[in-house]
């Protein structure tokens, strides 16, 4: 049930932005990775300021 409304909810994404659901999901990817690129970043400058 959870996973039909993800895929729902990517399929609403995906016609806003005029794209695939496959691209909305590469999207989504790619945000995620930059966020969890900016924590690490966020964590290795309070461990250097230590």
């Amino acid at each position: 049930m959870r996973e039909s409304r993800r895929n729902m909810k990517m399929y609403e994404i995906a016609q806003q932005l005029d794209a695939t659901r496959q691209t909305a999901y590469q999207i989504r990817r790619s945000m995620i990775r930059n966020l969890a690129w900016d924590m690490y970043e966020d964590e290795v400058r309070k461990g250097l300021s230590a």
